[in-house]
């Protein structure tokens, strides 16, 4: 097996901080934790040819620790330097190595191995190092466990080169229990039973980066159809029939849309998928073994089609990071935006086929607009590509901007040179790079010769630039009162002199017609003068088609009259506006509370619905004080239930009561919230299955219903999943009625160990830091940003995010003001990219006080 892997090679390092070591023929260098740059950007002029055997012997108790081996293949340039190993286990336990079959004295510190150099030759080397493995990515459960690697991860499981320009190949040997089934990366090529299990032993893996190799192990149930290979763990029957064949032929229809568009074929061994329960995130595109969350698949008959499509998206997604992060890698992961971006903005285009009924320019609009500006409009926004000094904080570089301002800037690159110029440039660019390294400047050079747009100038403001464009108009009018001249000004949110090139249309709205153009910005003022003639409108809709990226002007009168508009994608970009307007400060509250009301009484559309009950419930949690709460709640639900006893469709209704079941909170609401679960009221055409009566269930008890206590009783009795049941466990401490309980349940949090289902804690934090409960909870506010610096350095990298947003996020009185400004205050030297997710996620908290302040 070994010369499976042929010759290999080893490996140089250094840089800056606390360590220093020197050996006979190594001058002093000072190491740094992580993996810093500059040690990175030495180490790939210094190795190749690298490739890892892997043996683990995993045990049944998830309590035992890993043993494992690393015989490790290297091609040295050189010998200057001591060879530099990443490895950052959760445990104290020092590795053996040798080299030549003779033991070797090391340096293990800083998180690294360090190899003397003179134990080294110019050349092939192998390194076989003894370890046992760490736990921090091991994501060990009671019978299964799974890997996560992303983004510096890897040096956490075993020692390394962590970095996505040192590609390597993977020889994995697993010994497991008998009746557990294994994924990875290659295919199983021999089993063999030993003392301690069956021991699997995998083919040599495609070349990859240390952030895409994984293994799955555990109780797994198997579904196979032609090539593709499922592991799960649902036992739903129903959701098992409904989802087994979409979700194969789903993949399928994404890989044969990527294979024509792209005109490369798959490019490794096999693509196979586990869904995993309560996984990290929605999926992660590791070569061969794609990870899915099980939630996210396994749908049943009362699915919307929001959830349909959206699990379409996230198979296209994944399937689209084969080509876009697999077969083509970031060099440093300061572009990981890049991989991202190609693979929402291609699963964007895989959907549209397999969905001929949705509007797709209305799904892309509510995909991805609200979420971008969401941290676009906030203190702590940055731009697409961000600066990365060090893979340790790689993890703060993830979130909206990456995955939803990066698509509408792509689209907005796509209209530049055209969809087949830019298809090609794309050809081109992975065939040039295929199986290697590349960086934004090198896509951009690429398409720069499709096109007479500069493009490095073009994208210096889209991509290395943070904010958005506020735009404002005028209109002059002749004597006839026709439009004499309209221009259209943009202006840099931040106050920057920033201009973003973009393309998107505008209509005149009349009595009986309307009137739509295209316009094209590349200017801080531009003349319209397309629209010179028409007659005075009575009404304007700008960014119509939802092309354009920024705030709009909205007059009131549309503003309330917006569910008049015909056209579904103009009728979203107003609302999506309102919105934007309304945070902003250019519209008022109650104005914009009283449109989305309308809207909620009128929509026809379910993708515009689901909109609007996002609003409603951001504007009066996050922008409403209490009285103002007491007027409005009776007239929202007045309205959804109204809507629940009409003969609304099943999808329509299914959107409501999303809406109703998160405000009926208390009078008859309550009540009848109540009675649903119980079953004693059945809404025609709305089609509940056992995870929603569960939902329903915690809401009653965070409602403090007075039968909490007898509600989640039987909410667990009728929960059949023991991973369901676990979470269920899990969540029901912070449901407590009990607020020392629910204090002593989140302060538990402060231990790494207590952490460990981030999901679960993501959503436990959420019912414990609910508006309703808000007058306790506010009491340990400052223990969750005492919290977030360690969070970011052991959570993964959607974790800190999660946390923000579900404890002080949540947030909008004085009070919790006051906690935020002492905490920064009394933390002038935390990570600035930290900071940054603090302020996105208390963008709300901070602007409700502006607004209240000024009220005054």
């Amino acid at each position: 097996m070994i010369n499976q892997l042929g010759a290999g090679r080893c490996i140089l390092v250094y840089f800056m901080s606390v360590l220093i070591w020197g050996c006979a023929n190594d001058t002093k260098r000072i190491i740094d934790h992580g993996v810093p740059f500059a040690l990175a950007k030495d180490r790939k002029q210094q190795v190749k040819s690298v490739s890892y055997e892997l043996d683990f012997i995993i045990p049944r108790d998830h309590s035992r620790p890993i043993e494992a081996k690393l015989i490790l293949n290297a091609t040295l340039v050189s010998t200057a330097q001591s060879l530099v190993l990443d490895f950052k286990p959760n445990h104290e336990h020092s590795v053996k190595v040798k080299i030549a079959g003779k033991d070797i004295a090391v340096k293990q510190n800083n998180e690294h191995i360090i190899i003397p150099n003179d134990k080294l030759q110019a050349g092939d080397n192998r390194i076989e190092i003894s370890f046992q493995a760490g736990d921090l990515s091991l994501n060990r459960n009671q019978d299964y466990l799974y890997t996560l690697l992303v983004p510096d991860r890897a040096r956490t499981l075993f020692p390394c080169f962590d970095q996505p320009d040192i590609k390597a190949k993977f020889l994995l040997h697993l010994t497991t229990p008998k009746d557990w089934k294994v994924l990875s990366s290659s295919s199983i090529v021999h089993r063999q039973e030993t003392a301690k299990g069956i021991k699997h032993s995998f083919a040599l893996s495609d070349l990859m980066s240390t952030y895409l190799f994984s293994f799955v192990t555990g109780i797994f149930k198997k579904e196979q159809r032609g090539n593709h290979l499922l592991l799960h763990r649902e036992t739903d029957s129903v959701k098992i029939g409904k989802s087994i064949d979409p979700i194969f032929k789903l993949h399928e229809e994404s890989l044969d849309y990527l294979e024509k568009y792209t005109t490369v074929d798959f490019p490794f061994q096999k693509f196979d998928f586990v869904a995993i329960p309560g996984f990290q995130y929605g999926g992660m595109e590791h070569i061969g073994a794609v990870q899915y969350r099980s939630s996210s698949l396994f749908l049943d008959q009362s699915a919307s089609t929001n959830q349909q499509l959206n699990r379409a998206k996230l198979i296209a997604h994944e399937t689209a990071h084969m080509w876009f992060g697999n077969l083509v890698t970031m060099k440093w992961f300061d572009d990981v935006w890049l991989k991202e971006v190609f693979a929402n903005f291609m699963a964007d285009k895989i959907v549209n086929p397999s969905f001929p009924e949705v509007n797709h320019q209305l799904q892309f609009l509510l995909g991805h607009y609200p979420a971008a500006y969401s941290v676009d409009r906030t203190q702590g926004t940055h731009p697409i590509k961000q600066p990365l000094e060090n893979l340790n904080n790689a993890g703060t570089l993830y979130g909206r901007i990456i995955y939803d301002k990066a698509p509408i800037m792509m689209r907005q690159l796509e209209l530049v040179l055209g969809k087949s110029q830019f298809k090609q440039g794309l050809q081109d660019y992975l065939k040039k790079y295929a199986h290697s390294n590349a960086s934004w400047h090198d896509l951009i050079s690429i398409l720069d010769g499709y096109t007479d747009e500069d493009l490095h100038r073009w994208s210096e403001t889209w991509v290395n630039q943070s904010s958005r464009p506020i735009f404002s108009y005028q209109i002059k009018l002749n004597k006839e009162d026709r439009i004499a001249a309209f221009s259209l000004s943009q202006k840099a949110e931040d106050g920057s002199d920033k201009v973003w090139p973009q393309k998107f249309s505008i209509k005149l709205i009349y009595k009986d017609s309307v009137v739509e153009k295209m316009v094209e910005l590349d200017d801080k003022k531009v003349k319209l003068k397309v629209f010179n003639g028409y007659s005075r409108p009575n009404d304007i809709i700008f960014n119509s088609d939802g092309l354009g990226y920024g705030v709009f002007p909205m007059s009131k009168q549309l503003t309330l009259k917006n569910y008049n508009v015909e056209n579904e994608v103009s009728r979203a970009q107003n609302y999506i506006n309102i919105f934007e307007n309304a945070v902003g400060g250019r519209l008022n509250s109650q104005v914009v509370m009283q449109s989305f009301v309308n809207g909620l009484e009128n929509e026809k559309s379910e993708m515009v619905l689901y909109a609007i009950t996002s609003n409603v419930k951001n504007m009066f949690w996050h922008y409403l004080d209490q009285d103002q709460r007491n007027i409005w709640l009776p007239k929202i639900n007045k309205i959804l239930w109204d809507r629940l006893m009409s003969k609304s469709n099943s999808k329509l209704k299914k959107a409501i009561f999303g809406l109703y079941s998160s405000m009926a909170y208390k009078g008859q609401d309550l009540n009848r919230l109540y009675n649903i679960w119980q079953k004693n009221i059945v809404i025609d055409n709305l089609e509940l299955n056992q995870d929603q009566y569960t939902q329903i269930a915690m809401n009653l008890a965070l409602y403090k219903h007075q039968n909490t206590e007898l509600i989640l009783k039987t909410a667990k009795q009728n929960i059949f999943n023991k991973d369901r049941l676990r979470r269920f466990e899990f969540i029901s401490s912070a449901l407590s009625p009990n607020n020392e309980e629910r204090k002593a349940f989140f302060n538990a949090f402060s231990e790494e160990k207590n952490r460990a289902r981030e999901n679960w804690v993501a959503t436990a934090c959420y019912y414990i830091h609910h508006p309703l409960r808000q007058k306790e909870a506010i009491e340990y506010l400052p223990l969750s940003l005492e919290l977030i610096d360690e969070i970011q350095r052991t959570g993964d990298i959607f974790f800190p995010t999660a946390w923000l947003n579900n404890t002080i996020g949540l947030y909008n009185s004085a009070e919790a003001k006051n906690i935020l400004d002492t905490f920064l205050e009394q933390h002038k030297n935390l990570n600035p990219q930290l900071v940054s997710k603090i302020l996105q996620a208390t963008d709300p908290l901070t602007r409700y006080q502006v607004i209240v302040s000024e009220s005054l």
